[in-house]
């Protein structure tokens, strides 16, 4: 027994390291805080809260597959604190941002970045990060488990057609179970770049299926190939370029594609200033119909 208590020591741990999907880099900021209440307030407490979203995400199991301290999922999310309604209520704005590596490389590449302006919350020091799936208990655990599904339905987009489904599904429940008139989930909202628009644009418009596809075409077939077959791994992302490109000139309206340039323009730009010249010319005429707000930055690339 005694030489058989250490291995199943490592054991457990070694269980325990694959179990958790996220290394998310948590913040909160209350430094800017106003409002009448706002020097009633112990700033302590948004340590406090920093502490508890940041166990919450990181330490929960929100999936059933087991990932190695290698695979988990690289992503932050920065709170800003900027009014206090009263001593206990708060509004502000949360940054999300998600990253994954690319297969063989040392580089990493951004697939998501969300400023959600529409925060409004409750927080006491003595609060209880309480969480149930089937029902919506609190405002911070619900927004996080909302943005944590979500970080994992694009992560799994990006590694399989359509892989990010049932994670976009569990976003769908949590949005569909705000009690009415919660900040951020509905159309009536104060901010239209809000949650329910978001969620709308990555699975519940007819065209978010392309844009799904586009993820893993860019990603899989051409980012993750590109350390073994260049030329193949360009003609790949053109063809995702392309299919992205046909649909902006049919939906122009999808949130998913407004944002796509504040995290993507760098990479396009850096990705095919190597390529050749033909490639160039076909990255810029399709980027200036996908992202036409960045133009002028790929127009530098002839």
């Amino acid at each position: 027994m005694s030489k058989l208590l250490p291995l199943l020591v490592f054991v457990f741990w070694t269980v325990m390291l694959q179990a958790q999907e996220f290394n998310c880099r948590v913040s909160v900021n209350a430094d800017k805080m106003t409002g009448e209440f706002a020097s009633q307030v112990n700033k302590d407490i948004f340590k406090s809260l920093e502490q508890g979203i940041a166990g919450f995400i990181n330490e929960r199991k929100w999936t059933d597959y087991n990932f190695t301290t290698q695979e988990k999922i690289e992503c932050s999310i920065q709170l800003i604190i900027e009014q206090a309604v009263n001593t206990e209520q708060f509004v502000g704005k949360m940054f999300v941002q998600l990253s994954r590596p690319v297969f063989n490389s040392t580089y990493t590449t951004s697939i998501f970045a969300f400023q959600d302006n529409d925060i409004s919350f409750k927080y006491t020091a003595s609060q209880t990060f309480d969480y149930d799936e089937s029902s919506y208990l609190w405002t911070i655990t619900s927004l996080t488990a909302f943005y944590a599904n979500l970080m994992l339905a694009i992560t799994f987009d990006t590694f399989g057609n359509q892989g990010g489904t049932p994670f976009y599904i569990k976003c769908m429940n949590i949005a569909t179970s705000a009690p009415a008139g919660e900040a951020g989930w509905s159309t009536s909202s104060k901010d239209s770049r809000n949650r329910y628009w978001l969620l709308d644009s990555y699975y519940n418009n007819p065209s978010s299926g392309t844009f799904r596809s586009f993820l893993y075409q860019y990603h899989r077939l051409g980012l993750d190939v590109m350390y073994q077959d260049l030329d193949g791994g360009y003609q790949a992302v053109l063809n995702a370029l392309q299919t992205l490109s046909d649909m902006a000139r049919k939906s122009t309206n999808m949130y998913c594609m407004n944002i796509l340039g504040m995290y993507k323009s760098n990479e396009f730009v850096n990705m095919f200033s190597s390529a050749s010249q033909e490639q160039k010319q076909k990255a810029v005429e399709l980027l200036s119909v996908i992202d036409p707000s960045n133009s002028a930055k790929y127009e530098k690339l002839r």
